[in-house]
């Protein structure tokens, strides 16, 4: 049996009252009500945005914390890591240009094409970045994840 709660009482109403916050809709708060109304808005704790559809409860040693489903989605992704917001190869200032001319000849054709200098990513990647792999290269490039990812709950 699904719980209806009374938009009167919903925490997801207009501040005037007369709206659906899900849905946009005229409401009148002392008939109308649904089996998504919540008494206290859950709230992302990562994005800020309340949640309607399920939540998701993932625990950051004792703390609970409630995350929406599209935020849950992208766990585990350099997407949410806090070291996302900086590339070294990218933001470094040094004196080294990010792309170089690579030649390529496939039988008589000879074509040129760029690509990242080998030199910079010595010089950056390889010295300053925990996403980076000898072996694969850049992790969030090629894998999405490097495996190391730290969030920021709000």
């Amino acid at each position: 049996m699904m719980t209806v709660i009374k938009c009167g009482d919903c925490a997801f109403r207009s501040q005037d009252g007369a709206r659906c916050g899900i849905t946009g809709i005229s409401i009148d708060p002392e008939v109308d009500g649904c089996s998504k109304g919540q008494k206290s808005p859950y709230v992302c704790d990562i994005c800020g945005r309340f949640i309607v559809e399920s939540s998701i409860i993932d625990m950051d040693g004792e703390t609970p914390h409630i995350i929406c489903e599209k935020c849950h989605s992208k766990f585990g992704t350099c997407s949410l890591c806090d070291s996302a917001g900086y590339c070294d190869f990218a933001q470094n200032p040094i004196q080294i240009p990010p792309t170089v001319q690579k030649r390529i000849q496939q039988g008589p054709m000879i074509a040129m094409t760029e690509v990242m200098n080998p030199e910079r990513i010595k010089e950056t990647c390889m010295k300053n970045c925990g996403c980076f792999d000898p072996e694969i290269g850049c992790l969030r490039q090629s894998a999405g994840t490097c495996g190391k990812n730290k969030y920021t709950y709000k």
